[in-house]
């Protein structure tokens, strides 16, 4: 349905000159028919804790069942064709993430260091909830508001009352398997209180894998080759995973990068680059001196990933490539997803980690690149507190020939009342290049803190709130005339949808920094009783709709309050005058009649 059209012109109904006006305007039919239902927005807050209390006294505990689609959901869409819906149940919340981009991405190309995602999906997500499950299917109860590819995945959230995590207890999110995983995700109604580990290190995309038999393939000079072959079109070491690699097609080897994946090491004996998130990843070290020249084809690290909103993307961390005739590349750092009332995390432990792995150091040949540092999303209502928060890059691997690159740092968007305790340590630092004993042969960085390296972190000074709607004006049951405006409370900031009768009237207002709003009925609306109601929408999460508002409107109302000043100490047409005015007129419509 088209929303109604809205009125640009405020009006004060005690005004003598728009009602003249008024009084000659026709009054048009508008139908006003409740609208179908609507794709469902991010409603969910702190969800309806309907799993209870979550206590966790044992290490490498998960909670999060994940599965990939099997074809595309677009917007609008309430079915979803996955792989499997072992772990998923009727009445509970899921993730829809997308994990790869299914478009060529623009500035991908062997000189670039950064990628914009400005018209990729990757990493796009929205929380939906399960209507039922069956075998390869799993519906929900409204329709989707973005599309999502076949590079997506789905996640079930769990909704607790209260999270208690023991000194020795850890939730982790199960590794990334090349189509679903590495989330570590659940909404909690009431207190995190955790005095162990929530933790998504290493669990993004993975590192290229090492390669055996290749210790006499000399001169590869590929950025995009095969596997296993020397010489000028040789690939060398297989490439890190990243954004590009999600699906069919993707080149597994040379010293070229792969979205955010670091390349692999060229032969002879280069190391592989880091991988990449917000941060840059680190170019692997060169050849082999004695026998291939000192080369620089070690893996090129990860592109940066540029976005606007980092609310609005939950992204892995790159995978490292892998050193040639050495060791892996490490795995990118996961994702981690939390709603809490409050968070406490007292030392010595409280620690909230999505770092990108370190490869183990290679006896021989490149060393691997480091993963990229993950991204972690956490809101919450009153106190976030930590001993440590972190989505750092992973060392590059020590080698006794070339080291590998460091892994970029990844993404921290934090929300809570105060911001973040004082006593919790934020880090998205890259992490440093490996070593040899000849130094670092070129692999990169050398230094933590250079800037293009590092990764970002994002604080929201301001408690997660679930605005709600609230009406100031008109009474319910008042009787008001067109162009009467219609009046209400929210949290201040917070964007406004009204609703008359179940379509929009208009398009979204902002309320005030008291929280206050008000918008304006058509000139056009039929005198007849109608029912207002709205929703308020902050930081991309929606309140439920308010309370109806009844109203109606009618001629009388027109009539009395068209062509009268308000009354004075000095004259005018008070009230006696007004409803004198009003019986009069309806006397006469009477005799007419």
């Amino acid at each position: 349905m088209s929303p109604i059209a809205p009125s640009h012109v405020v009006v004060d109904p005690s005004s003598r000159v728009a009602c003249s006006s008024l009084l000659g305007t026709l009054v048009l039919v508008l139908a006003l028919a409740p609208v179908a239902a609507r794709a469902e927005a991010d409603v969910f807050g702190l969800g309806n804790n309907q799993h209870g209390n979550l206590s966790v006294r044992d290490p490498g505990i998960v909670i999060n069942a994940s599965t990939p689609l099997t074809a595309e959901a677009p917007a609008g869409a309430s079915e979803l064709r996955v792989a499997d819906v072992a772990g998923f149940a009727a009445g509970e919340l899921v993730l829809l993430l997308q994990m790869g981009s299914d478009t060529a991405l623009p500035g991908a190309g062997e000189t670039e260091v950064q990628v914009s995602l400005a018209d990729s999906g990757a990493g796009r997500w929205e929380l939906a909830r399960l209507e039922s499950v069956e075998p390869g299917v799993l519906r929900l109860t409204a329709p989707l508001v973005r599309r999502f590819p076949s590079v997506s995945q789905v996640v079930r959230v769990p909704e607790y009352s209260d999270v208690r995590v023991s000194t020795n207890g850890s939730l982790v999110a199960p590794p990334w398997n090349g189509r679903s995983g590495g989330v570590l995700a659940f909404l909690t109604s009431g207190t995190v209180f955790n005095q162990g580990s929530l933790v998504a290190d290493g669990a993004g995309f993975r590192g290229g894998a090492a390669e055996t038999g290749t210790s006499m393939m000399y001169g590869c000079e590929a950025l995009n080759g095969p596997v296993g072959s020397g010489g000028p079109s040789g690939g060398g070491s297989r490439k890190g995973e990243g954004i590009s690699s999600v699906g069919a097609g993707a080149p597994p080897s040379g010293y070229g990068r792969l979205g955010n994946g670091g390349g692999g090491g060229n032969c002879h004996d280069a190391g592989g680059g880091g991988g990449a998130l917000v941060g840059k990843g680190g170019r692997g070290g060169n050849s082999a001196q004695q026998e291939d020249g000192g080369r620089a084809v070690g893996g090129h690290g990860g592109a940066a990933l540029r976005f606007e909103e980092p609310r609005e993307r939950l992204l892995l961390g790159g995978g490292g490539g892998a050193g040639h005739e050495g060791t892996a590349g490490g795995a990118g750092g996961g994702i981690i997803f939390i709603r809490a009332h409050e968070i406490q995390g007292p030392k010595p432990r409280g620690l909230i980690t999505a770092n990108g792995g370190s490869p183990v150091a290679a006896t021989h040949g490149g060393g691997g690149g480091g993963g990229a540092g993950g991204s972690i999303h956490v809101r919450v209502e009153r106190r976030l507190g930590c001993t440590l928060l972190q989505a750092q890059g992973g060392t590059g691997a020590y080698s006794d020939i070339s080291p590998g690159g460091g892994g970029g740092g990844g993404q921290l968007f934090l929300q809570g009342q105060n911001g973040v305790d004082s006593a919790c340590t934020l880090s998205t630092n890259a992490g440093l290049a490996g070593t040899s004993p000849a130094g670092n042969g070129g692999a990169e960085p050398v230094g933590d803190a250079a800037a293009d390296f590092s990764g970002n972190t994002v604080i929201i000074n301001q408690a997660f709130v679930v605005p709600a709607v609230s009406w100031v004006s008109p009474e319910a049951g008042e009787v008001i005339s067109p162009l009467s405006p219609l009046q209400g409370k929210t949290a201040p900031g917070a964007t406004v949808q009204v609703f008359v009768d179940g379509a929009p009237l208009g398009a979204p207002v902002v309320a005030d920094e008291a929280g206050g709003f008000s918008v304006v009925i058509p000139g056009d609306i039929t005198e007849a009783p109608h029912e207002a109601r709205a929703w308020a929408e902050q930081l991309g999460v929606r309140g439920a709709l308010s309370a109806p508002l009844g109203f109606t409107v009618g001629e009388l109302a027109l009539r009395v309050g068209c062509g009268a000043a308000p009354a004075t100490a000095g004259g005018g047409l008070g009230v006696l005058g007004l409803a004198l005015l009003a019986w009069g007129l309806g006397r006469r419509s009477r005799s007419r009649g």
